[in-house]
């Protein structure tokens, strides 16, 4: 298995976990070093050559994503409601203007939430936007699913298309971004321990 599934961090686990446990953080807004896009390009990729199964990286993937999305679409409806609410008017965002937007996506269905995660940079931000806007659960989570099964078939059909060069390259650039912040939380680690030994013996002396 290839390196960046074999080796890293909760790839260690297994591809496939690997790819739902990504997901799932990136799309409950926890920050990644990589992209959901690029990695599903290279995934693609290693599914052309044999090394992953295309059927099991779409469901770890949808599903990743999806319960990701609902994580977000909660906390953002529970914790961020209340606050837009509140503060919402400072930022053009008034009682008024909430009601006209709640209405507008409510009265179309999944479709604003599936545009919405078709849309680069706004992808992530949709399950957000509509905890905030009340969008009914299940509308929601039919957009998620609708417009995840094509974005995730889409890319990883790109990554197929990859020639064996830009395969690698893709590879090798996982690689270094996803030991990158290894590198420097232990760097970090280490210059934090021995500037507090510093002053410890600094004290002592003293």
């Amino acid at each position: 298995m290839d390196f960046v599934f074999d080796k890293l961090g909760f790839f260690a686990a297994g591809p496939y976990l690997g790819v739902f446990f990504f997901f799932l953080l990136g799309d409950a807004g926890v920050p990644l070093p990589v992209s959901g896009s690029f990695l599903l390009m290279y995934s693609g990729y290693l599914v052309r050559e044999g090394k992953l199964h295309l059927a099991f990286l779409m469901l770890a993937a949808t599903i990743g994503v999806l319960v990701g999305a609902v994580v977000l679409y909660f906390v953002a409806k529970r914790g961020g409601a209340p606050l837009l609410a509140r503060y919402g008017a400072r930022i053009g965002l008034g009682q008024q203007r909430r009601q006209r937007v709640e209405g507008w996506v409510n009265g179309h269905g999944f479709l604003p939430v599936a545009l919405g995660r078709m849309l680069p940079g706004v992808h992530t931000h949709t399950a957000a936007i509509s905890g905030l806007f009340k969008v009914p659960f299940k509308p929601f989570v039919t957009g998620i699913i609708v417009a995840d099964i094509l974005y995730v078939s889409a890319y990883l059909f790109l990554g197929a298309a990859m020639t064996e060069t830009i395969g690698r390259f893709a590879g090798d650039y996982l690689r270094w971004v996803m030991l990158a912040p290894l590198a420097v939380g232990v760097s970090s680690w280490f210059i934090i321990s021995r500037v507090r030994r510093f002053r410890a013996a600094r004290m002592k002396a003293g």
